[in-house]
C-alpha cells in the first residue's frame, strides 16, 4: 500500500475486512530519497503553474500502486506513483509529488529489491495530448476541469495505464497509456499513447485502477472536484479494444463516514461471471476495507 503523507511504500496483510501492517522497519520500502538525489532517472519538472513554489521532498502524495507480474512464480515488479500535480488545497508544487518508483519483487525469498525511481512520467504528462496543457496547473475544485492529477495506475502489458482524478472534460475522463521501458531509461524518448476517453458522469473523476486477471481493468469512480454530487462507481474496461467496452459493474453506497471518498480498489479474484475485491476508503480509520463480490459481464473475445 502507498500513503499520501508519506514517503514510503508498505506491505500489510488483510485479515478479514482489517488491515494489518505489522513494524514499519520490516514491512515498509523507502521510495524518497532526498531532491537532488542523482540516481532519479530524467529531470525534475520546471516551469509548473502551481501557485506555490516549494523543495518540499518529505511527502510523496501516493496516489497510485500496480503490479506487473514477470516470472511464473510471481516474482515481478511494484510501480509506486505520487500525484504529479499541484497539491489539492495549498496550491503547492512539492517536487516529491513527481516521482514514481520502481520497486522488484522475488517471490522465491518474499523479499523487495533496490528501488529505481525517476522523473520521467511528467516528460509523457507535459507533452500528451489533451492533458498536456494541464499538466503543472492548479486543480480546480469547483468543476473538475482544470489541472490534473493522477489517483490510479495499473498495467498492461509492457504500458503504464496512468488514470486521473482531474480533469473531466464534459463528462470525459482519461487514461493515458504510456510505455514503461523510456520511463526508466535514459536514453529513449517517453512518448505516450492517445489518452483513453472514458464517458463518465460531469464531475465524475477516476480514484483508483486494478488490474484483474483476464486482462481487463477495473476503474473506480468518484468525485472529480471535493464536494461534487457524484454517485461512486465501479467499472471495468478492456484497454485493448479502449473505451467501447467500459462497463458498470455496480454502483457503490454513500460511504458512511461525512466527508469520506473511496480512495482505492484492490483486485482479489475472479471466476463463474464473479470479481471479488477490497475497497478502502479515505476518510475512515484504517481505510474501512471492505471486501465486495460483485457480478461481471464476460469479456468480449
Amino acid at each position: 500500500m502507498v500513503d499520501d503523507e508519506v514517503g514510503f511504500a508498505q506491505r500489510v496483510t488483510l485479515d478479514g475486512n482489517v488491515l494489518r501492517a505489522g513494524s514499519r522497519a520490516s514491512n515498509s520500502v523507502p521510495i524518497l530519497t532526498r531532491l537532488d538525489d542523482p540516481e532519479i532517472r530524467g529531470r525534475r519538472p520546471t516551469g509548473l503553474g502551481c501557485p506555490v513554489h516549494t523543495g518540499k521532498f518529505t511527502q510523496l502524495d501516493g496516489e497510485g500502486i500496480a503490479f506487473q507480474e514477470t516470472g511464473a512464480d510471481g516474482s515481478g515488479f511494484f510501480y509506486v506513483s505520487g500525484s504529479h500535480g499541484c497539491s489539492r488545497n495549498s496550491g503547492e508544487e512539492r517536487p516529491s509529488q513527481f516521482i514514481l518508483a520502481r520497486i522488484p519483487y522475488d517471490a522465491a525469498t518474499d523479499r523487495f529489491g533496490a528501488v529505481v525511481r525517476t522523473w520521467r512520467l511528467s516528460e509523457a504528462l507535459h507533452t500528451a495530448a489533451i492533458l498536456g496543457p494541464r499538466f503543472g496547473h492548479p486543480l480546480d475544485n469547483t468543476g473538475g476541469d482544470g489541472g490534473l492529477d493522477i489517483e490510479g495506475i495499473a498495467v498492461d502489458r509492457d504500458r503504464l495505464l496512468v488514470g486521473f482524478r482531474a480533469p473531466n472534460i464534459d463528462g470525459r475522463a482519461f487514461i493515458l497509456p504510456v510505455p514503461l521501458g523510456p520511463l526508466f531509461a535514459t536514453e529513449w524518448a517517453v512518448v505516450p499513447e492517445q489518452p483513453i476517453e472514458l464517458p463518465l458522469e460531469r464531475q465524475e473523476g477516476i480514484r483508483d485502477l486494478a488490474s484483474m486477471a483476464d486482462g481487463r481493468v477495473l476503474v473506480l469512480t468518484g468525485p472529480a472536484p471535493d464536494k461534487a454530487d457524484v454517485q461512486p462507481r465501479l467499472m471495468a474496461f478492456d484497454p485493448r479494444i479502449g473505451a467501447a467496452s467500459l462497463v458498470e459493474i455496480a454502483k457503490l453506497p454513500a460511504p458512511e463516514s461525512n466527508g469520506a471518498k473511496y480512495e482505492g480498489v484492490t483486485f482479489l479474484e475472479q471466476g463463474g461471471g464473479a470479481v471479488s475485491v477490497v475497497i478502502v476508503q479515505d476518510g475512515p480509520s484504517n481505510g474501512r476495507p471492505t471486501r465486495y463480490q460483485f457480478s461481471i459481464p464476460h469479456r468480449s473475445p
